[in-house]
C-alpha cells in the first residue's frame, strides 16, 4: 500500500511538472547531441556520433508533439535513414526524474536513450559557440522588405511587393523563436501568411549569417532568402548598400524612382475586350539553392510592375483583365497563359491579347528553339522551361483582333548581368519562330546579343524606351512608329551606356504585313 501511495504522488508530480513546461530547456544526449526544447517540440542544436549516422543536421525537429497525457509525457520522434531522409515518426513516451529524462518506445517499453539537462550557458561551451544576439536591420534582395532582428524576434520595418501579397503590415512580427545553434547559425519560426493576410503557419528555419549578408534556409523546401545589412549611422542615416544611396531613415522606404514610374498618362476609354497576361522575372536564386545572386534578372519585377500600370492607365486596359506576375514559377505561368487562352476563346475572336515577359530567355543547343525560363527551373534543363513557339501556339489557338508580346529577354544564352547558365562561354544563335495569325511581336534584341540594363532607371533598356514613348505619346503611337524608335534609341543607347551593340527587332506575321504598319496601341 505504501509502494502504491508512493507511485500516485511520482505520477501526480511528473503531471505538475509538465504541465508548467518544466521540461522546456536544453537537453544533451549520450552522444554530446544537444536538444533544445520549447513549444512542444525539441529542436537539434549540436549532432552527436549517433545521429549523424542518421546524416541529421543542425535545426532539425528531433521531437515532435510532445504533449501531457493523463501523466504521462508522450511524443513523436524523428528516425532517420542513414541518408537523411526521414524514415518516420516513432510515438515515444518521456519519462522524467530529477534531471534525467528517459525516452521511451511507447509500444515495448524500451528505453531509447537518456537525456541531461544542462543550462544554455553549458549548451553554448559543449558547441563551443559565442553567445551572440541577431540585431540590426537587414534588407531583403529581391523586394527590398527590410526586417529589423531584436535578439528573440524580427519585426517588419519596411514592406516588399512579396510581403504585400501576404497582407503583412509593419512592426508585425515576421521572424519569432530566434535562437543560437552556432557562432554564426540561428534556428527559428517564420511567419507565412495566405491571400488574406491569415497566418498560414509558422515555417521552422535556420537563419546564416556571413559577413554583411543574411541567409533563411527553409526547412521544408529548398527556398534561400538572402539579406543585406542596413548600417545605421548615428541614427539619423541608412546605407542602402546595393544601390550605394545614403538616405535619410524618412527615406530609407522610398526606393529608386524613375521618370517613367510616375506621371503615367492616364485614357479615359476603356478597352473591355483586351487581355494581358504580365510576366517579371527577376528571381532565380531564390528558387533554386545553387545559385548566386548574378544569376537575378535585375529591375525584371519593376519591368513588369510598371508595365502594368501604363496598360491599365495608358492603354485603357481594365484592372480585372490583367494579369502580374513576378517571379513566376512555372505553375504559374502555365496558369497564366492558359486563362489568356481561355480568355480569347470566350471572346469568339473580338480579343485583343497582350503578353510582356521580363526574364531569362535560353536556347535549346541541339534544336535552337528559344526558352522563357521560370524562377524554378535550371538553366542546364532549358527544356523543362516553356518554348516561346508554345507560347504563341496558345495565344493564337483562337481567333483574335489582334495579338502584342513584348519579349524583353534574350534567347541567345547571354543576360542582364549574368546568365542562367554561367559555364556557357559561347552564345548561340537562337532559332527564328516562324509567326501565323494577327501577331506582331517586339523583342529587346536580336540574334545572339544580350539585353542590358539601364541602372539609373532601375529597368531593363529596351523596357525603359518602351514605357518612355507610351508615356511621351500617351499612347497615340502607331505600331511603325514604336518600332522605328526602340530600334534607333536602343541601338544607339546601348553602345554609348554599356559599350555593346543591342538591336531591337519586331517581328511580324505574314498575314498582317500589310496592316500592322498602322495598328495603335491607342
Amino acid at each position: 500500500m505504501k509502494n502504491f501511495f508512493l507511485l500516485i504522488i511520482t505520477i501526480f508530480a511528473i503531471n505538475s511538472i509538465f504541465s508548467q513546461e518544466n521540461y522546456v530547456g536544453y537537453w544533451q544526449r549520450e552522444d554530446n547531441s544537444i536538444y533544445e526544447v520549447k513549444n512542444n517540440q525539441a529542436i537539434l542544436v549540436k549532432v552527436g556520433r549517433v545521429l549523424k549516422r542518421g546524416n541529421f543536421k543542425i535545426g532539425d525537429l528531433k521531437i515532435k508533439n510532445i504533449v501531457v497525457e493523463n501523466g504521462i509525457i508522450r511524443g513523436y520522434r524523428r528516425v532517420n535513414t542513414y541518408d537523411g531522409n526521414l524514415l518516420g515518426w516513432q510515438k515515444i513516451r518521456i519519462v522524467k526524474r530529477n534531471n534525467v529524462a528517459n525516452i521511451i518506445d511507447d509500444v515495448t517499453g524500451k528505453v531509447l536513450t537518456s537525456l541531461r539537462r544542462i543550462n544554455k550557458k553549458e549548451a553554448l561551451q559543449i558547441q563551443n559557440i559565442v553567445p551572440k544576439k541577431l540585431l540590426g536591420e537587414w534588407k531583403r534582395v529581391n523586394d527590398g522588405s527590410i526586417y529589423s532582428f531584436e535578439g528573440d524576434v524580427a519585426v517588419i520595418k519596411r514592406i516588399g511587393f512579396q510581403l504585400e501579397r501576404g497582407k503583412f503590415h509593419n512592426n508585425q512580427i515576421k521572424i519569432r523563436n530566434i535562437n543560437q545553434i552556432g557562432n554564426e547559425s540561428y534556428s527559428a519560426q517564420d511567419r507565412l501568411n495566405n491571400k488574406e493576410g491569415d497566418l498560414l503557419l509558422w515555417n521552422n528555419v535556420v537563419i546564416n549569417v556571413e559577413n554583411e549578408n543574411l541567409i533563411i534556409h527553409s526547412k521544408r523546401s529548398n527556398r534561400v532568402q538572402k539579406f543585406h545589412r542596413v548600417i545605421a549611422e548615428d541614427n539619423k542615416l541608412l546605407v542602402a548598400k546595393e544601390n550605394n544611396v545614403i538616405r535619410t531613415d524618412n527615406e530609407a522606404s522610398v526606393a529608386v524612382v524613375a521618370d517613367v514610374d510616375v506621371n503615367i498618362p492616364i485614357n479615359n476609354s476603356v478597352k473591355s475586350n483586351t487581355f494581358a497576361l504580365i510576366i517579371g522575372n527577376e528571381d532565380y536564386s531564390s528558387f533554386q539553392i545553387d545559385l548566386d545572386n548574378e544569376v537575378n534578372v535585375d529591375f525584371a519585377a519593376n519591368d513588369a510592375k510598371i508595365f502594368k500600370e501604363y496598360v491599365v492607365k495608358t492603354l485603357g486596359v481594365p484592372q480585372k483583365n490583367v494579369i502580374l506576375i513576378t517571379n513566376a514559377t512555372y505553375g504559374q505561368m502555365m496558369q497564366g497563359i492558359s486563362k489568356l487562352n481561355k480568355l480569347s476563346e470566350i471572346s469568339e475572336g473580338e480579343a485583343e491579347l497582350i503578353f510582356y515577359y521580363a526574364g531569362h530567355g535560353l536556347p535549346d543547343e541541339i534544336t535552337k528553339e528559344a526558352y522563357i525560363m521560370p524562377v524554378d527551373i535550371s538553366g542546364s534543363n532549358v527544356t523543362s522551361g516553356i518554348k516561346i513557339d508554345d507560347v504563341y501556339k496558345k495565344l493564337l489557338e483562337f481567333p483574335n483582333k489582334k495579338v502584342t508580346v513584348f519579349l524583353d529577354a534574350c534567347f541567345s544564352g547571354g543576360a542582364r548581368n549574368q546568365g542562367l547558365i554561367a559555364m556557357r562561354g559561347v552564345k548561340i544563335r537562337p532559332k527564328e519562330n516562324a509567326l501565323f495569325g494577327n501577331l506582331v511581336v517586339f523583342t529587346s534584341s536580336s540574334g545572339n546579343e544580350s539585353s542590358a540594363t539601364l541602372k539609373e532607371k532601375q529597368h531593363g533598356l529596351f523596357t525603359y524606351y518602351l514605357l518612355k514613348k507610351l508615356q511621351e505619346t500617351k499612347g497615340n503611337i502607331s505600331y511603325k512608329e514604336l518600332a522605328d524608335f526602340l530600334n534607333h534609341k536602343i541601338k544607339l543607347e546601348s553602345v554609348l551606356i554599356n559599350n555593346k551593340e543591342q538591336t531591337p527587332q519586331t517581328n511580324v506575321s505574314p498575314d498582317v504585313k500589310d496592316v500592322w504598319e498602322n495598328w495603335k496601341f491607342n
